[in-house]
C-alpha cells in the first residue's frame, strides 16, 4: 500500500511537463549555438507567439520569429547560451517560466567579442501533446566587450 507522501498521477504528470519544458528550453540554446537555425528555432513557437528582447525589437507570430533568428544568424558569427536556475511551474496546458542566460558572442562584421547576461522569462502552452514557447520575454542586464569583464561596462554598443 503507497505511503502518503508517495507521488500521484497529477503530480507525476507535472514533473513529466516541467522536464519537457527544460528539454524545450536547452533545444532553444543549442538551436542558438548552431548559427540560429531559424527553421527548427521557429517550430519551437506556437504560430502566434511573441519573442520580445528590449533592444532586439519584439517579434509577433511564428514567421517574424524565424525572420529574427535568420538575422541572429547573418549578423553573429559564435554564440554560446547558457539557460541556468530555471524556476517552472505548470498548470494543465499552460507554464510560465524564468531563466537566468550567460551568453558569450562574437559578431560577424568585427570579431568583437561580447559577454552578454540577463534574464528570460516564457509563457508555454501545450499544442498536440507538445510544449512550445508562448512568449519569450529577454531582459538584457548586462552587454559587455569581452576585454571589459562583465562587471566594468554594463551596455555596450552592440555592431
Amino acid at each position: 500500500m503507497p505511503s502518503d507522501d508517495s507521488p500521484n498521477q497529477a503530480d507525476v504528470a507535472n514533473l513529466l511537463a516541467v522536464e519537457a519544458i527544460r528539454r524545450l528550453k536547452y533545444r532553444y540554446a543549442g538551436y542558438c549555438d548552431q548559427n540560429y537555425a531559424p527553421d527548427s528555432l521557429a517550430e519551437l513557437f506556437t504560430e502566434d507567439a511573441v519573442w520580445e528582447g528590449g533592444m532586439f525589437g519584439i517579434h509577433q507570430g511564428r514567421e517574424a520569429i524565424r525572420e529574427l533568428f535568420r538575422g541572429s544568424g547573418q549578423t553573429v558569427a559564435f554564440a554560446a547560451h547558457y539557460m541556468l536556475n530555471p524556476i517552472i511551474d505548470v498548470s494543465d496546458d499552460r507554464g510560465i517560466g524564468s531563466w537566468y542566460l550567460w551568453q558569450s558572442l562574437v559578431m560577424k562584421k568585427d570579431s568583437k567579442a561580447f559577454w552578454l547576461m540577463g534574464k528570460y522569462n516564457d509563457d508555454y502552452a501545450l499544442v498536440d501533446g507538445e510544449w512550445k514557447f508562448a512568449n519569450v520575454k529577454l531582459t538584457v542586464d548586462i552587454l559587455t566587450p569581452y576585454d571589459d569583464g562583465p562587471g566594468k561596462i554594463r551596455m555596450a554598443p552592440f555592431s
